[in-house]
């Protein structure tokens, strides 16, 4: 009878440990250096402008999509920023403006071009992640 409640003890002990680990583990999120965070920035600048030109797009286009994009970043920021709104009604409303955008873009760049930029970024992106 002893065993078992040392037993039971035991295993009581290690749940409550491995609770507090993985809290400690979910608040250590590791922080980039401001250093960091703008040689990031300005790669995914650099890929994004090889994509432009790859994709053939012209100077206007370029400066349209930069402007329909800023413009949908500052509205997913007020979403995050809402402390109104719950995590499923942010999550609704970053893709809701996601999604206008791209139908933004879609109708400034047309069809072709709208698939071939978007095939590009998604090569960019997976070669990014394989080298993570």
């Amino acid at each position: 009878m002893l065993k078992k409640g040392f037993v039971l003890f035991f295993i009581a002990l290690n749940f409550g440990a491995n609770a507090q680990q993985a809290e400690a583990t979910k608040q250590e999120k590791p922080q980039m250096t401001k250093e960091e965070k703008a040689k990031m920035k300005e790669k995914q600048q650099q890929e994004l402008n090889e994509a432009f030109k790859e994709a053939g797009l012209t100077d206007e286009e370029i400066k349209k999509y930069k402007e329909i994009s800023e413009e949908a970043n500052k509205r997913n920021n007020e979403v995050r920023n809402d402390s109104t709104l719950t995590n499923e009604q942010k999550e609704a409303k970053r893709k809701e403006i996601n999604m206008e955008k791209n139908n933004k873009i879609k109708e400034m760049l047309g069809d072709e071009k709208f698939k071939k930029l978007n095939a590009i970024r998604k090569k960019q992106k997976e070669a990014a992640m394989a080298n993570k």
